[in-house]
C-alpha cells in the first residue's frame, strides 16, 4: 500500500471538502503520523522522567495544608528501584484492566448466543435516523452511570445496530466515545462520578470559615447536569449530521433494500423464545438486586448506615452487578434460542471476547507506567496548582474567569487524565478561590466538571485511545490516533460551546445547580 493511500483523507472526495473538512483531514494526517500507542506512552514516560529531573527540588504548597511538596526525580538510585519494583504492580493495579476483562467475558457470551443482535432487530430498527442519533448519544452521555463499562457495551452493541440500519458502524463507535467521555458527568440520575467529586469538594470546605459549615452532597450539580445531558444530545446530533457523518468513508456499508431489510429484521420463533428467557432472567435478577437495595436489611446497603448514598456495596460494585447480568441474560437467551448447547459454547463465547483485547493489554502495560511516573514525580499537582494560582493572581472574575478555568482544566486534562486525581489537586485551590469571590463550592465543582470533560476524546495519550482503535480497526484497518482525534474535534468544540452557553444562562439568571446548591454564597 502506498504512502498516499495510507494517508487517504477521511472525506470521500476532495471537491466536496469544506474548509473545516480539510482542517480535519490535516489533523488526521498529523495524528496518524504518531507512533503506535505503546511507543507514545514510552516517549511520554521518558519526558516525565526528564522533567522531574530538571524541576527536582521545586517546592509548592497545596492551599489549606501546612506541608510543602516538591517535584521529585526518579533518575536516581531510589527512583531506579521504584521503577523496577513497581513495573508489574502498576500493570496489575491499572483500573481499566479488571473491568475490561470481566465485561469482555460477559459480553462475549451474549455475542456468541446472538442476544445483542436480536435485541437490536427487535427494538431499534424502526427508529428514524435523527431520533436514532439522539437516543444513542443520550444513552452514551448517561453511560457514566455504569462507569467505563459503557465504553465496552456501547461500541459493541451500537456498531451492530448501525450496520443493521445500513449506517457506518464507525459512527456508532465515535458517538459512544464522544457521549461517554466528552459528555462525562452530564447525567439524568446521580452516578458514581457525582459521589466522587462531591466527596473531594467536601474535604476542601474546611480551608475557609465561610465554607466550613456548608453542605455538599452528590446531587449538588444535578439540575445543571440533567439539563446538560439533554442539551448536549441535541447539539451532538446536529454535529453528527452536519459534520461527522459526511466525513465517514463511503461504501463500507452496502445499501439495504426494503426486501433485504424485512429479511434482516425477521425474528424466528426460536429467537422469540430466547427473548422470553432473557426477559424472565431480567425480571428475576433485577428483582433480587432491588430487594437487596431497598429492603431495610438489604445486603447492598451500607452495613453501618443502612443507606445507599454516599457509599454502599451497590455503588461500589455496580459494574460487577451489571457484568453478571449481561453474562446471565446472554446465557439464558442462548439456551432458549438454541444457540448455546453446552458449557463449551459458553467458554467459546468468553474466549472470543478475550482474544479481542490482547493488543489492548500490551498498550495498557506502558500506560500504567506513565501514570505512575507522573504521580510519583509530583508533576501532576505541581501543574494543576500553578495553573490555578496563575488565574487567581491576575484577578479574573465573572464569565471570563469561568471560561478560563474551564480552559485551564481542559488543558490539564491532557496530562492528568482521571476525574478524581485532578479534582483532588485542584479543589483545594478552586474551592477557596471561588468562595472568596462569592461563589458556592458546588459552582466551583460544576465549572471543573465541564473542563474535565470536553477534551477527553481529543487527548492522543488517553488510556481509552487503544480501546477505540481496537473497535474501529474492525471496520477501518488503517485507523490511527489522528482518525479518532479528527472525528472527535467537532464534538469537543460543540460540547464546549453548548456548555458555555448553558453556563451563561445559569450564571446570569442565578439558577440553582442542584438541591440546596446555589451559584452564589
Amino acid at each position: 500500500m502506498s504512502a498516499q493511500r495510507k494517508n487517504k483523507e477521511i472525506s470521500p472526495t476532495d471537491s466536496s471538502s469544506t474548509t473545516f473538512n480539510r482542517f480535519l483531514e490535516k489533523i488526521e494526517r498529523i495524528g496518524n503520523a504518531f507512533p503506535h500507542p505503546f511507543l507514545l506512552f514510552i516517549i511520554c514516560s521518558v519526558i516525565v522522567l526528564l522533567a522531574g529531573e530538571l524541576l527536582k527540588g521545586t517546592t509548592f504548597t497545596i492551599p489549606g495544608e501546612n506541608t510543602q511538596l516538591q517535584v521529585v526525580s526518579l533518575l536516581n538510585r531510589e527512583g531506579f528501584i521504584h521503577i523496577l519494583s513497581s513495573l508489574l504492580k502498576n500493570f496489575i493495579n491499572f483500573p481499566l484492566i479488571p473491568l475490561i476483562f470481566v465485561f469482555t467475558l460477559a459480553i462475549g457470551v451474549g455475542e456468541k448466543s446472538g442476544f445483542y443482535h436480536v435485541i437490536i432487530l427487535k427494538f431499534f430498527h424502526r427508529i428514524p435516523d435523527f431520533l436514532l442519533y439522539f437516543i444513542f448519544i443520550f444513552v452514551a452521555i448517561n453511560g457514566n452511570i455504569i462507569s467505563d463499562a459503557a465504553l465496552i457495551l456501547l461500541p459493541t452493541i451500537g456498531s451492530m445496530l448501525f450496520i443493521s440500519k445500513g449506517k457506518n458502524p464507525l459512527l456508532a463507535i465515535m458517538l459512544s466515545y464522544a457521549g461517554y467521555l466528552a459528555g462525562l458527568s452530564a447525567n439524568t440520575i446521580i452516578a458514581g462520578t457525582d459521589v466522587l467529586v462531591a466527596g473531594i469538594t467536601e474535604d476542601s470546605l474546611s480551608f475557609l470559615s465561610i465554607t466550613k459549615d456548608l453542605a455538599i452532597h452528590p446531587a449538588c450539580n444535578w439540575y445543571f447536569m440533567m439539563a446538560s445531558s439533554i442539551l448536549l444530545s441535541f447539539s451532538a446530533t446536529w454535529v453528527t449530521i452536519r459534520f461527522v457523518e459526511p466525513l465517514m468513508p463511503k461504501g463500507s456499508v452496502p445499501p439495504i433494500s426494503e426486501e433485504q431489510s424485512e429479511e434482516i429484521f425477521m425474528i424466528t420463533p426460536e429467537q422469540n423464545r430466547g427473548l422470553r428467557y432473557a426477559l424472565l432472567t431480567t425480571v428475576i435478577y433485577f428483582g433480587a438486586v432491588l430487594s437487596m437495595m431497598f429492603l431495610p436489611e438489604g445486603w447492598l446497603r451500607d452495613i453501618e448506615t443502612g443507606t445507599l448514598l454516599p457509599t454502599s456495596p451497590f455503588l461500589d460494585n455496580i459494574t460487577v452487578i451489571l457484568a453478571i447480568y449481561f453474562f446471565l441474560v446472554g446465557l439464558f437467551y442462548g439456551i432458549g434460542a438454541g444457540t448455546i448447547h453446552s458449557s463449551f459454547d459458553v467458554a467459546d463465547g468468553m474466549l472470543s471476547g478475550i482474544k479481542n483485547i490482547t493488543g489492548l493489554l500490551v498498550v495498557f502495560f506502558f500506560a500504567a507506567q506513565f501514570v505512575d511516573y507522573f504521580s510519583q514525580t509530583n508533576l501532576a499537582p505541581f501543574l494543576a496548582i500553578k495553573g490555578a494560582v496563575f488565574l487567581q493572581e491576575r484577578g479574573f472574575t465573572g464569565m471570563p474567569l469561568l471560561i478560563l478555568i474551564i480552559l485551564l482544566v481542559a488543558v490539564l486534562n491532557f496530562f492528568i487524565g482521571t476525574v478524581g486525581s485532578k479534582w483532588s489537586m485542584m479543589a483545594p485551590v478552586l474551592v477557596p478561590m471561588f468562595a472568596l469571590l462569592g461563589y458556592h463550592p458546588a459552582f466551583a465543582q460544576c465549572i471543573y466538571r465541564i473542563g474535565d470533560a470536553i477534551t477527553n476524546t481529543i487527548n492522543p495519550i488517553s488510556v481509552y485511545i487503544p480501546m477505540m482503535l481496537m473497535y474501529m480497526r474492525k471496520y477501518k484497518k488503517d485507523t490511527g490516533i489522528g482518525t479518532i482525534v479528527a472525528y472527535q474535534i467537532p464534538y469537543a468544540i460543540c460540547f464546549f460551546i453548548t456548555w458555555a452557553l448553558q453556563l451563561a444562562v445559569w450564571y446570569y439568571f442565578d439558577l440553582p445547580l442542584g438541591p440546596l446548591a446555589p451559584i452564589h454564597l
